[in-house]
Protein backbone atom coordinates (compact mmCIF):
# COMPACT_ATOMS: atom_id res chain seq x y z
CA UNK A 1 0.00 0.00 0.00
CA UNK A 2 1.40 3.30 -0.67
CA UNK A 3 2.18 5.50 1.75
CA UNK A 4 0.01 9.17 2.01
CA UNK A 5 2.84 11.37 2.73
CA UNK A 6 0.53 14.57 2.27
CA UNK A 7 1.91 18.27 2.57
CA UNK A 8 0.50 21.26 0.42
CA UNK A 9 3.94 22.79 1.02
CA UNK A 10 6.13 22.55 4.19
CA UNK A 11 4.26 24.69 6.64
CA UNK A 12 0.48 22.93 6.17
CA UNK A 13 0.16 19.92 7.86
CA UNK A 14 -2.90 17.62 8.15
CA UNK A 15 -4.33 15.69 10.87
CA UNK A 16 -7.66 13.70 12.34
CA UNK A 17 -8.98 14.88 15.44
CA UNK A 18 -12.14 13.26 17.65
CA UNK A 19 -14.14 15.74 19.73
CA UNK A 20 -16.77 14.83 22.27
CA UNK A 21 -18.75 16.70 24.80
CA UNK A 22 -21.32 15.40 27.43
CA UNK A 23 -23.82 17.65 30.09
CA UNK A 24 -26.50 17.56 31.89
CA UNK A 25 -26.08 21.39 31.52
CA UNK A 26 -25.84 21.13 35.56
CA UNK A 27 -29.02 20.17 35.67
CA UNK A 28 -28.34 16.49 37.52
CA UNK A 29 -28.67 16.72 41.35
CA UNK A 30 -25.07 16.31 41.74
CA UNK A 31 -24.58 19.45 39.24
CA UNK A 32 -21.87 17.86 37.37
CA UNK A 33 -19.79 19.73 35.09
CA UNK A 34 -19.70 18.96 31.71
CA UNK A 35 -16.96 16.92 29.89
CA UNK A 36 -15.01 17.71 27.01
CA UNK A 37 -12.28 15.53 25.17
CA UNK A 38 -10.24 16.04 22.34
CA UNK A 39 -7.72 13.38 20.65
CA UNK A 40 -6.20 14.28 18.09
CA UNK A 41 -4.75 11.64 15.20
CA UNK A 42 -1.49 12.00 13.74
CA UNK A 43 0.22 10.11 11.37
CA UNK A 44 2.43 10.27 8.14
CA UNK A 45 0.54 8.71 6.10
CA UNK A 46 -2.71 10.26 6.74
CA UNK A 47 -4.86 7.40 5.37
CA UNK A 48 -3.96 5.57 9.28
CA UNK A 49 -4.56 8.78 10.85
CA UNK A 50 -8.19 8.41 9.74
CA UNK A 51 -8.40 5.24 10.09
CA UNK A 52 -7.66 5.92 14.14
CA UNK A 53 -9.99 8.85 13.97
CA UNK A 54 -12.90 6.98 12.69
CA UNK A 55 -12.72 4.12 14.72
CA UNK A 56 -12.59 6.20 18.01
CA UNK A 57 -15.49 8.56 16.81
CA UNK A 58 -17.58 5.18 16.30
CA UNK A 59 -16.30 3.28 19.36
CA UNK A 60 -17.50 6.91 21.35
CA UNK A 61 -20.81 7.11 19.53
CA UNK A 62 -21.45 3.34 20.00
CA UNK A 63 -20.81 3.35 24.01
CA UNK A 64 -22.68 6.74 24.33
CA UNK A 65 -25.28 5.00 22.77
CA UNK A 66 -25.13 1.92 24.85
CA UNK A 67 -24.86 3.70 28.07
CA UNK A 68 -28.29 5.46 28.03
CA UNK A 69 -27.24 8.63 29.81
CA UNK A 70 -24.84 10.95 31.80
CA UNK A 71 -26.64 11.22 35.23
CA UNK A 72 -29.81 11.81 33.23
CA UNK A 73 -30.99 10.02 30.25
CA UNK A 74 -29.75 11.19 26.89
CA UNK A 75 -32.33 12.82 24.42
CA UNK A 76 -32.25 14.08 21.06
CA UNK A 77 -32.70 17.84 20.71
CA UNK A 78 -36.31 18.23 19.80
CA UNK A 79 -37.29 15.81 22.89
CA UNK A 80 -34.14 17.29 24.94
CA UNK A 81 -35.62 18.92 28.36
CA UNK A 82 -33.41 20.57 30.73
CA UNK A 83 -32.95 18.90 34.49
CA UNK A 84 -34.60 16.02 33.06
CA UNK A 85 -32.00 15.04 30.58
CA UNK A 86 -28.27 15.07 29.29
CA UNK A 87 -27.04 15.47 26.09
CA UNK A 88 -23.48 14.75 24.40
CA UNK A 89 -22.40 15.79 21.24
CA UNK A 90 -19.15 14.14 19.42
CA UNK A 91 -17.49 15.69 16.27
CA UNK A 92 -14.95 14.15 13.80
CA UNK A 93 -12.55 16.70 11.71
CA UNK A 94 -9.65 16.82 9.25
CA UNK A 95 -7.39 19.74 10.76
CA UNK A 96 -5.49 21.88 8.91
CA UNK A 97 -2.49 23.70 10.30
CA UNK A 98 -1.14 26.72 8.62
CA UNK A 99 1.47 29.35 9.52
CA UNK A 100 -1.54 31.12 10.07
CA UNK A 101 -3.11 28.86 12.48
CA UNK A 102 -5.34 25.46 12.79
CA UNK A 103 -8.51 24.92 10.76
CA UNK A 104 -10.90 22.24 11.68
CA UNK A 105 -12.98 21.02 8.79
CA UNK A 106 -16.37 18.88 9.82
CA UNK A 107 -16.58 15.61 8.79
CA UNK A 108 -19.62 14.31 10.93
CA UNK A 109 -21.72 14.87 13.78
CA UNK A 110 -21.14 18.75 14.19
CA UNK A 111 -21.50 21.75 11.92
CA UNK A 112 -24.16 21.61 8.81
CA UNK A 113 -24.19 20.02 5.42
CA UNK A 114 -22.06 22.49 3.85
CA UNK A 115 -19.26 22.15 6.02
CA UNK A 116 -18.97 18.29 5.75
CA UNK A 117 -19.11 18.72 1.88
CA UNK A 118 -16.20 20.77 1.65
CA UNK A 119 -14.39 18.63 4.48
CA UNK A 120 -14.97 15.94 2.33
CA UNK A 121 -13.81 17.91 -0.97
CA UNK A 122 -10.36 18.19 0.94
CA UNK A 123 -10.14 14.90 1.70
CA UNK A 124 -10.71 13.88 -1.37
CA UNK A 125 -7.68 16.07 -2.90
CA UNK A 126 -5.77 14.60 -0.66
CA UNK A 127 -5.97 11.08 -0.10
CA UNK A 128 -6.82 10.67 -4.06
CA UNK A 129 -10.14 8.62 -3.30
CA UNK A 130 -13.92 9.19 -4.86
CA UNK A 131 -15.79 11.72 -2.76
CA UNK A 132 -18.93 9.32 -2.83
CA UNK A 133 -16.67 6.98 -1.74
CA UNK A 134 -15.86 9.05 1.36
CA UNK A 135 -18.97 10.02 2.55
CA UNK A 136 -20.67 6.85 1.81
CA UNK A 137 -18.39 5.32 4.32
CA UNK A 138 -19.29 7.00 6.87
CA UNK A 139 -23.02 7.31 6.40
CA UNK A 140 -22.76 3.39 5.61
CA UNK A 141 -20.83 3.29 9.54
CA UNK A 142 -23.37 5.68 11.01
CA UNK A 143 -26.43 3.48 9.77
CA UNK A 144 -24.98 0.31 10.87
CA UNK A 145 -24.66 1.55 14.76
CA UNK A 146 -28.62 3.52 14.45
CA UNK A 147 -30.24 -0.12 13.36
Amino acid sequence: MESLNIQENIFTKYHYRVWVYVSTLNADKFKTDAISDTEDYTNPDLKVARDEAIERYWHIYDKMHQSKGFFLPFAAADNFETGKNALFSIGLFLVETTEEGEFEYNLLGYGDERDTVEAIELETHLLGYGQAQLYNELRIQQNILLN
